[in-house]
């Protein structure tokens, strides 16, 4: 089935509309290619590369694709599909070589997250369960067993899953019941070097026109219930070149492949489609390093602070005349961002305005759940500051 882009697809910029529509063409056609056997990671690659190729080619009047620039292109088409088939073919140390030349090739893409980022993240329970802070947190190193395959990460080392918002955290979780889903407020307290493999915004720069078909290869579409899933061999292999590095590359930003293939199912127009964007992006840690009593990574707790826990169910229990909602930033034009006056919205400016503390103090004060005193706070701040408020 295709899925219908009705939040302002005409305004998107052109990296993320290509990525669009070759992810899901390449979607189509696996979903038309059955079940029963996979269509080889390598003619997937070999079709993305060359749908990307033609699709800049007319964007000629935007974009200057040299020579020099498609000869970069399909020399990185070479070497991710060398290290898949090494891979697939047990070479682990050829793939894993490959894999660094990779690293190499995106080191561009390697950002900084500033301090503070307002982070999330989200866990299912049985109905109505209330979670503690620390199980929250990431698998315990005393429980790898558990322990599975994600795109990036490897089955036995732990690692920590964040969303740029609740919503995006409960799209991760597969849109499970609301109710049994406990949410935390997540905060870092330092900066800390990424590599961001969400698709750029916009580019005309030709290093990183030849390597947005890499990150596009990390965000094909997987079929559920499969043991072992190729799609996520090139992903984890980056993942894994960062952690043998060494570089004090923290972790991978990453958009979740449900804004590639799946309804999003708020309003976006063109003053709010860059926000609900952003939303869309989650963040891996990989749990390594020293452990603590807890069994969980010594460093990342104390880079990472959260609040106490909260969900839905509890929300609208407390929720009653104090839900005021938030205006737009585009108010006087009339639009109303519907993501922003969800339940996960309101989620979000509830964690937002609560304090986080480290796993190993412990929060004393229940959290600030009266949303008038929460905007009021917000309009406040804001004026002290001169900035506009964060939404």
């Amino acid at each position: 089935m295709d899925i219908k882009h009705n939040n302002g697809y005409s305004k998107l910029a052109w990296p993320i509309k290509i990525a669009y529509d070759i992810l899901n063409r390449d979607r189509k056609k696996c979903l038309e290619h059955g079940a029963e056997m996979d269509i080889p990671i390598e003619d997937r690659f070999k079709d993305i590369f060359n749908e990307y190729i033609e699709y800049i080619k007319k964007l000629k009047e935007k974009i200057l694709l040299s020579p020099e620039t498609i000869r970069e292109i399909k020399c990185n088409l070479k070497l991710i599909t060398k290290a898949c088939k090494s891979y697939l073919s047990g070479d682990i140390k050829t793939s894993l070589n490959c894999a660094v030349k990779i690293l190499d090739r995106l080191k561009e893409r390697i950002v900084e997250m500033p301090v503070d980022m307002d982070l999330f993240r989200a866990r299912e329970t049985s109905l109505y369960h209330s979670l503690n802070r620390k199980e929250m947190f990431h698998i315990p190193y005393n429980k790898r067993f558990l322990v599975g395959n994600q795109r990036y990460s490897i089955s036995g080392i732990p690692c920590l899953y964040l969303g740029q918002s609740t919503y995006i955290c409960w799209e991760e979780l597969g849109r499970p019941n609301p109710y049994t889903c406990n949410f935390v407020g997540v905060r870092n307290q330092r900066a800390l070097r990424l590599l961001d493999m969400t698709i750029p915004q916009s580019s005309s720069d030709s290093k990183m026109i030849s390597i947005i078909p890499i990150i596009l290869s990390c965000c094909l579409y997987s079929r559920k219930n499969r043991v072992f899933k190729q799609e996520y061999i090139l992903p984890q292999l980056i993942m894994q070149a960062i952690i043998t590095r060494k570089e004090r590359v923290w972790g991978i930003k990453y958009q979740s492949t449900s804004f590639f293939y799946s309804d999003f199912p708020f309003v976006s127009d063109s003053n709010t489609l860059e926000s609900d964007i952003q939303k869309h992006n989650n963040y891996v840690f990989p749990a390594i390093g020293t452990e603590n009593n807890d069994s969980l990574s010594e460093e990342l707790v104390a880079i990472f602070h959260m609040t106490n826990t909260f969900s839905i169910w509890q929300q609208q229990l407390v929720e009653s005349k104090e839900y005021t909602p938030v205006a737009s930033k585009q108010e006087l034009d009339g639009t109303i961002n519907y993501l922003d006056n969800s339940t996960f919205g309101q989620l979000d400016r509830i964690f937002n305005k609560n304090k986080p503390a480290s796993l190993e103090q412990e929060i004393t004060t229940p959290l600030n759940t009266i949303l008038s005193e929460i905007t009021m706070c917000f309009d406040k701040d804001s004026a002290v500051s001169g900035e506009e408020p964060e939404t």
